[in-house]
């Protein structure tokens, strides 16, 4: 059985004639199913729970990276596989990541079924699956509960399960793996430019970024600061955050960014 969420924006007068495609390519493939859309009355967590009890064997999202990062925060406390149709103006970078191509070539992935067992990430109570990106901070970081790392300068931090971590003089960018059991911190320092250096002179490159690999990360401000992990925000001044091994199967297609 399969449930297709839909986001708000998908059924916008602009998506009309593609989702309509969609619709007739999964009829014809025989993996039509249940449509649930999100409004602001409907609780995704009672959606997906009530597809559970139904039966349930795939949730897709069907939107952009937002949408992927509502429904992971509770697909993952379930046991049920999970795909992405990517529709709408984006960004899709998680579908991209899983492989998957955007509108009716989804549907093909899909019905293919080419499952992967992936890790996910924890911060606090939510899950994710791609990253956590936490802005500019001098804050300690607690790395498995061993040793802290302490930036020395205002650092932007991406903890990143299946995401670009660095990016290669040839523009390559290396993609953290969601099946090795650790998450992957990217520590990027901010630009050395001063206030005149920015008027008068053309920007710099940034410094390399330094990449550690944890399994536990905790993370302590005297006030709440904002995430952003899937694409969702989260505010909190505790940050909590670790890998659940093997936890979801995830729909890929051949072109996924993993092995």
């Amino acid at each position: 059985m399969y449930v297709y969420v839909y986001d708000g924006f998908v059924t916008d007068k602009k998506h009309e004639k593609l989702l309509s495609r969609v619709e007739t390519r999964l009829t014809d493939l025989g993996i039509s199913g249940r449509v649930e859309r999100l409004t602001m009355f409907k609780d995704i967590g009672e959606i997906v729970a009530d597809a559970a009890l139904q039966g349930c064997e795939t949730i897709v999202a069907v939107g952009d990276d937002g949408t992927v990062g509502r429904l992971i925060d509770v697909v993952g406390m379930h046991d049920m596989s999970f795909g992405v149709i990517p529709i709408g103006d984006g960004p899709h970078e998680i579908a991209a990541l899983l492989g998957v191509e955007e509108g009716v070539e989804a549907c093909n992935i899909l019905s293919r079924r080419v499952l992967h067992t992936v890790d996910l990430g924890r911060v606090n109570d939510h899950f994710f699956l791609s990253s956590v990106r936490i802005p500019r901070t001098r804050a300690a970081m607690s790395c498995n509960g061993q040793y802290s790392v302490i930036p020395t300068e205002d650092n932007e931090v991406r903890v990143c399960n299946l995401a670009p971590m660095t990016v290669s003089d040839d523009g390559a960018a290396a993609i953290s793996s969601p099946r090795d059991g650790f998450l992957q911190t990217v520590f990027q320092p901010s630009p050395r430019r001063g206030f005149f250096s920015k008027l008068f002179r053309p920007a710099e490159p940034l410094p390399p970024p330094t990449v550690v690999p944890v399994r536990t990360l905790s993370v302590r401000h005297s006030q709440p600061v904002t995430v952003i992990r899937d694409g969702q925000r989260l505010s909190s001044s505790v940050l909590d955050i670790s890998i659940l091994p093997k936890r979801l199967k995830v729909i890929t297609g051949k072109t996924r960014k993993f092995e």
